[in-house]
């Protein structure tokens, strides 16, 4: 079962920060030839062509700039570990 689409970046930070997604960056993004760079969000017409049960668990996308990719930090074991 699909629960949110995730590159491998976004997946080590899930796990590095103990959440269960993230927020993709529009670079990131821009590597799955899935995104609109003139739009930042996810090309509607390339979704469409994926199988049914992807093309509703895209995640947000953010700038890795903004409060929503930053915020949370590490776990505590995680900064321990490579504080």
């Amino acid at each position: 079962k699909i629960v949110i689409w995730q590159t491998l970046c976004s997946t080590c930070l899930t796990r590095w920060r103990g959440t269960p997604f993230c927020h993709i960056s529009f670079s990131e993004a821009s590597w799955t030839g899935l995104f609109n760079f003139r739009t930042c969000e996810w090309d509607k017409e390339a979704v469409s062509l994926l199988p049914e049960e992807c093309k509703n668990h895209m995640p947000p996308l953010s700038d890795f700039s903004d409060e929503v990719m930053l915020s949370g930090g590490l776990r505590p074991e995680i900064m321990a570990e490579h504080g």
